[in-house]
């Protein structure tokens, strides 16, 4: 609901082209993040 808000501010300002490097810079954090828990916590993360 909150990104469906935000798409549709940034397609306001000019279009899809500002979602791009959100977009990827989303995803980099999210795998950064990902891997950082999978360093710190290995065993909990087999068990889920």
């Amino acid at each position: 609901m909150v990104l469906l808000i935000v798409s549709r501010f940034f397609f306001l300002l000019g279009g899809w082209v500002p979602l791009v490097p959100g977009a990827i810079a989303i995803i980099a954090s999210y795998i950064s993040v990902s891997s950082l828990f999978v360093y710190l916590f290995p065993d909990d993360y087999q068990n889920l």
